[in-house]
């Protein structure tokens, strides 16, 4: 791998660099149209700031691996945007959901929520796996792995205690047929 960002394979810095717009893109049409939550200006901050340096860390990465793509790098398209998918498509099936009236303080456990109680997170854990893997740089799977384990450890046991005393027993029993985050494992 080449240590220059200049010197990396042009293929893949364009790969890595339609990835990082495609996020952006998705990223901003969920905060803006999906999720409807009132945000805590530190976590905005802190998330802003986390996300612009793990960015930088896959241009970067990506951008100066002088190997050239090969069919792994096509694997991991694939990856990026199935997690891309699962992410954005259960923010819009939630949304919708949630829009509609009649469910007001209703849970959603539809759609691909029925795979899992935080697919969304999954998705990202996906896409964030897909990512590393255009970069070529085995050394960019410690970021969806500390993702992976962020969510578990953190954000996922304060938003489900959260979930349970909002909607109590609707969630209780929600959670003990659905799987926390990996469908049909976990």
């Amino acid at each position: 791998m080449s240590q220059s960002f200049w010197g990396g394979d042009v293929l893949r810095k364009g790969l890595v660099f339609f990835c990082l717009a495609v996020y952006a893109v998705r990223v901003t049409l969920t905060l803006l149209v999906f999720l409807k939550r009132k945000f805590v200006w530190a976590e905005a901050a802190f998330v802003s700031l986390f996300m612009a340096f793990v960015l930088l860390a896959f241009a970067w990465g990506g951008g100066g691996n002088s190997q050239p793509v090969g069919p792994l790098e096509g694997a991991a398209l694939g990856l990026y945007f199935y997690g891309s998918y699962l992410n954005t498509w259960s923010e819009y099936q939630r949304r919708r959901f949630k829009s509609n009236a009649a469910n007001e303080g209703r849970l959603f456990t539809q759609g691909l929520f029925r795979l899992s109680r935080n697919i969304n997170y999954f998705g990202d854990v996906v896409l964030f796996s897909g990512l590393a893997l255009v970069t070529g740089v085995w050394a960019m799977l410690a970021i969806p792995l500390l993702m992976a384990l962020n969510f578990v450890f953190f954000i996922i046991p304060q938003k489900e205690t959260y979930l349970s005393q909002k909607y109590g027993a609707p969630f209780d029993d929600y959670a003990r047929h659905t799987k926390t985050l990996i469908p049909f494992v976990y």
